[in-house]
């Protein structure tokens, strides 16, 4: 890539941030307008009431939640302004893999933000929650639960994403199949770490919860890989 086309392709980078940040706005303005179920709706797998200490909290959580419902449907719009503008720099043809890389990005993102709801979140507020007693009660403040549940919530979703990176790095010519097969052992311990530092309780049980769905979507990688990515050099053949 030369330098005319380099700063050409930087400049649709930017205009493709600026579209992302509007689609976000926009879905956001929807969103607020039930930014109460949507607060309900993350307030479920708590089961207690949440509390605010300051006179504005509660109107900023609702922009919040507004904002963040507005990110979670803005979803398609946003892999499509980031595949259209960083993938160009690594892989010249990308417009014939365009829709059906939106499409999968969309569903992985979905699935992982659907685990994390119906599954890791509710079995990991119901650990913290466990450790009230008699004299010990929760007083949960708004600001911090949204902001912890939905960092967590689009943290799975973007977890979800690692096949389709690797397939697209591997057509790159940045990865391949037979590294990422040497390199399992690495992923798998890469997996506990970040499962470690990402889930919201300490325990085993929460931490398998991540880690283990990382470790199968390295594993889903390396077929896709081999099914949808670049051929494998032959090996030399022995003097």
């Amino acid at each position: 890539m030369d330098r005319a086309t380099l700063f050409k392709q930087l400049e649709t980078l930017r205009w493709a941030f600026i579209r992302v940040a509007l689609y976000v706005l926009g879905f956001g303005l929807l969103s607020y307008a039930f930014s109460r179920p949507l607060l309900l709706l993350v307030q479920r797998p708590l089961g207690l009431p949440l509390y605010y200490y300051g006179l504005p909290d509660a109107f900023l959580a609702n922009i919040r939640i507004g904002l963040f419902g507005g990110l979670f449907l803005a979803v398609p719009f946003v892999f499509r302004e980031l595949w259209v503008g960083l993938v160009p720099l690594v892989l010249p043809d990308y417009r014939r893999y365009s829709v059906p890389v939106i499409a999968a990005a969309t569903v992985l993102f979905l699935a992982g933000a659907t685990l994390c709801y119906f599954v890791v979140l509710p079995s990991g507020v119901q650990f913290l929650i466990s450790y009230q007693t008699d004299t010990l009660k929760p007083m949960i403040s708004l600001k911090t639960y949204v902001t912890f549940c939905v960092a967590f919530i689009f943290a799975f979703g973007f977890v979800f994403e690692m096949p389709l990176v690797l397939l697209v790095l591997n057509r790159a010519g940045l990865v391949s199949r037979g590294r990422l097969v040497r390199q399992r052992r690495y992923a798998v311990l890469a997996s506990a770490i970040i499962s470690a530092v990402l889930t919201p309780t300490p325990d085993v049980y929460n931490m398998m919860l991540m880690m283990v769905p990382m470790v199968v979507l390295y594993e889903l990688s390396i077929l896709v890989i081999r099914l949808f990515g670049r051929p494998e050099p032959k090996p030399a053949p022995a003097c």
